[in-house]
């Protein structure tokens, strides 16, 4: 659910001017949506709050990402000290920073990555020990972050034409061809996620969005304070409608079918505090 006026309301200048420019009426939006006319113009108009399958249903309609539609820009503490100021920062820009400093590129954009907190680690990294006993390395392979990932790349690519660089907790790449000197080339077969108060923004919207556009065949989201696995698998270029797995199942995929995940032991708070924190 998106919330807040500010949020709201660009949305809604973006929704109007999007809409206009395409020469839809309300009542085609509205179709579009499976709504009322009255509730599509309060989406215009700011006055209620966005579900994300809404803000996902209108960016793959209008072909712009989720945050364009928000009208999102970069926070100062999401901003590299490291980095020389600029307006369209390249793969190349990333490889000159100075080692420990992670970052993710978004169409140019640069995003600092935090330390990840203990539920956050603990979840990831009994998530890839399972999932690297489960499947073949013969056939596929598992690495946890952080590993370079360059979805629209080939490795013969030049670092100053790359505008997109993501670091996933867990990927699985199953065609060695992928395989670059400093990262993995185009989509992982897999893609895992855990969702913190940092990135969950991004992982939810933004990256959905490129992992669809790039072709992951599944992408897992994972929401620590909830306890829930959310699974989309590409259908026809497309997520199909979500998966959601608690920690009383146990987890299965389409695209491994020997894989069973008893997601009791992924969440075993035993071992780790699921706490919502706030910051000073």
């Amino acid at each position: 659910m998106i919330e807040g006026n500010e949020k709201l309301t660009a949305f809604g200048k973006r929704l109007k001017h999007l809409r206009n420019a395409d020469k839809k009426t309300q009542q085609f939006m509205a179709d579009l949506l499976e709504c009322t006319t009255s509730n599509y113009q309060k989406f215009e108009y700011g006055q209620v709050n966005i579900p994300i399958t809404t803000l996902l249903a209108l960016a793959d309609y209008f072909g712009v990402t989720t945050d364009y539609l928000l009208d999102r820009r970069l926070k100062n503490k999401e901003k590299s000290v490291m980095l020389r100021k600029k307006e369209i920062y390249t793969y190349q820009d990333i490889c000159k920073t100075d080692e420990g400093e992670l970052y993710e590129l978004i169409d140019g954009e640069v995003y600092k990555m935090d330390t990840p907190f203990p539920d956050h680690a603990f979840i990831s990294s009994e998530l890839c020990c399972v999932l690297g006993n489960c499947l073949d390395k013969k056939t596929c392979c598992v690495f946890h972050a952080p590993v370079d990932v360059l979805l629209f790349n080939q490795p013969d690519d030049p670092y100053n034409e790359i505008k997109y660089l993501v670091l996933p907790d867990i990927v699985v790449v199953c065609d060695r061809k992928q395989f670059g000197r400093r990262g993995i080339y185009g989509p992982p077969k897999l893609v895992v996620e855990v969702l913190s108060e940092s990135t969950r923004q991004r992982d939810r919207l933004t990256k959905y969005n490129l992992y669809q556009q790039a072709g992951v065949e599944q992408y897992w989201m994972i929401d620590p304070c909830n306890s829930t696995v959310i699974v989309f698998t590409l259908e026809n270029g497309k997520y199909l409608l979500p998966e959601v797995y608690t920690k009383e199942q146990v987890l299965h995929s389409d695209i491994f079918p020997d894989l069973s995940i008893d997601l009791s032991k992924i969440f075993d708070s035993s071992w780790y505090p699921i706490t919502k924190e706030i910051e000073n």
